[in-house]
């Protein structure tokens, strides 16, 4: 605990998380673009979750899915990884 007052709260005191959420996160035009593409992102998630989750519960994304969603996005390359 006294690592973290003395080295890592005096950086983050400098910020203000909720200012940057209602200035920036929560708009107008951020629920507008949210709302437009939510179905779009519950497909993807639908279609690349639930792998290892066992029967009845909730499906999450594990990290073998998320690597392969990447990877079936075809964006890494030999000049984008």
């Amino acid at each position: 605990m006294e690592t973290f007052e003395n080295n890592l709260n005096p950086h983050f005191v400098k910020f203000d998380c909720h200012k940057w959420r209602e200035e920036l996160l929560w708009t107008e035009q951020n629920d507008i673009i949210y709302k437009r593409y939510w179905p779009i992102v519950k497909e993807i998630y639908n279609k690349n979750s639930g792998k290892l989750a066992l029967p009845g519960a909730p499906r999450y994304v594990c990290m073998e899915e998320f690597f392969q969603m990447i990877l079936d996005t075809g964006i890494v390359s030999d000049s984008f990884g």
